[in-house]
């Protein structure tokens, strides 16, 4: 291997040293509240040298690395909350189950859920657009609705 080569190996080992120190230490997503907006990059490659290719693209692996540790981790947060839910001695999946659908009826709506959401979290921290996401998440058999088995699904720590 050429000298150049060989410095290229070792930056490339650092990097990704760097990035498991990132997991390892205790604060591993202070850069959480970066914002990776991909739209606006150009990933193709042009009529470059090599070496810039080879550094967007390492820049671009980089960048989805840590967009896939933050949510890892953000993953990991939800359940811890999902298994201190659980483990309320006043909490009932069915209780829950019934404050969204204030209907009645086997299963809740887009329309219930978001307006449910809404009348519980106020206007401060609400928005329809990641109501409707996590709704679509949960909505297994894509009927536009989330019957019993769905929202346990959601609210339900996947350990228990």
């Amino acid at each position: 291997m050429s000298q150049s080569e060989l410095q290229q190996k070792e930056t490339i080992e650092r990097k990704e040293l760097n990035l498991i120190d990132v997991v390892q230490s205790e604060q591993p997503y202070q850069h959480i509240n970066q914002t990776v907006d991909l739209g606006k990059r150009d990933f193709t490659s042009h009529k470059s040298s090599s070496k810039k290719c080879f550094t967007r693209d390492r820049r671009m692996k980089e960048e989805m690395g840590r967009t896939f540790l933050d949510q890892i981790y953000l993953e990991k947060e939800v359940e811890k909350l999902k298994c201190e839910l659980a483990h309320r001695i006043d909490y009932t999946t069915m209780g829950a189950f019934t404050l969204f659908n204030y209907r009645g009826l086997e299963s809740l709506s887009k329309a219930e859920f978001s307006e449910s959401l809404f009348s519980y979290i106020g206007n401060s921290y609400y928005d329809r657009n990641q109501a409707y996401l996590v709704f679509l998440r949960y909505d297994q058999d894509y009927d536009q609705r989330l019957n019993y088995r769905e929202f346990c699904r959601m609210i339900m720590p996947s350990d228990a």
